[in-house]
């Protein structure tokens, strides 16, 4: 399975300023799945994208916490 990168996500929110808001809750609903992960790389990769896109956007929804398990 070929995740999106930090950089392929910040990449993606640049191009895409008409639909930001579509961009981010579909990069969100990926990062949703890569957090239930079983690869531990993964879901900090995912922990990572997540981190930046509630400091540069102020999303919060329900992601006021994450429980990431080994």
């Amino acid at each position: 399975m070929w995740e999106r990168t930090l950089q392929d996500l910040i990449r993606g929110l640049r191009a895409n300023k008409k639909d930001e808001a579509k961009f981010i809750t579909q990069a969100v609903d990926e990062i949703r799945k890569e957090i239930r992960s079983k690869d531990m790389e993964l879901k900090a990769a995912a922990a990572l994208k997540l981190t930046y896109v509630r400091v540069q956007y102020h999303c919060s929804s329900e992601w006021d916490w994450i429980e990431v398990r080994p």
